[in-house]
C-alpha cells in the first residue's frame, strides 16, 4: 500500500532527522551544566548511528500507527552538576531534549503554515489522513514537492511533539 509506504518513510525520515539533534543538543547542554558523561561517550555529535536505537528502529518499522520512537539514552550524572543554581541546571539538564523537541514541533509548524497559508488545525485536520490530503483543495494549485513537504512538516510536528511529551514525562521521574 503506498500510503503505508509513505507513512514509514516520513515517520523514519523524521526519527533519523531529529534523534541525532535531541540528542547532541541535551548531550551539549548537559556538559554546560557541569555533567560531560554524554560527552566522553560521543554522544555530542550528529551523527545518527550514534543516537539512534535499531529496537526503535524495528518498532517504528513493524507496528503500524506508531507515530515516533526514541532514540539512545543519553545518561545524566546528577552528582556532577554544581553550584548555586543546581536545581536549575538539574531540570535544564533533564528536560532540554524536550525542550528542543517542541520547538522543533513549532518550527515544523509554523514553516508548514507559512508554505499552505492555513491555520495548523486545518492543516492537521486535513494532512492527518492522507485520503484527505488529496482532496484538500488549496493542493490543487500546488506542486507535488510541495504536498510532499507539507506531509513531511506534519509528520515531523507530530513526531517531535509526542516525543517531547514523553520524554517530559519519563524525565520527571528522574
Amino acid at each position: 500500500n503506498a500510503e503505508f509506504l509513505t507513512w514509514k518513510i516520513l515517520i523514519l525520515m523524521s526519527y533519523f532527522l531529529s534523534i541525532p539533534l535531541l540528542g547532541a543538543f541535551r548531550s551539549w547542554v548537559n556538559a554546560k551544566m557541569g555533567d560531560d558523561t554524554g560527552q566522553q561517550l560521543g554522544f555530542t555529535t550528529l551523527n545518527p548511528m550514534t543516537h539512534v536505537s535499531f529496537f526503535w528502529i524495528a518498532v517504528l518499522l513493524i507496528i503500524p500507527d506508531i507515530p515516533f520512537g526514541f532514540g539512545q539514552y543519553i545518561p545524566i550524572n546528577p552528582n556532577a552538576i554544581e553550584g548555586k543554581w543546581r536545581r536549575l541546571k538539574l531540570l535544564a539538564a533533564y528536560f532540554s531534549d524536550a525542550l528542543l523537541g517542541m520547538f522543533l514541533a513549532l518550527i515544523s509548524l509554523l514553516t508548514c503554515v507559512i508554505i499552505f497559508r492555513q491555520s495548523p488545525l486545518s492543516l492537521f485536520m486535513n494532512f492527518g489522513i492522507f485520503q484527505l490530503a488529496s482532496q484538500y483543495a488549496p493542493i490543487e494549485a500546488m506542486s507535488s514537492f510541495s504536498i510532499v513537504v507539507g506531509l513531511f512538516l506534519v509528520r515531523f510536528a507530530i513526531f517531535n511533539s509526542m516525543l517531547a511529551a514523553f520524554s517530559m514525562i519519563i524525565n520527571f521521574f528522574y
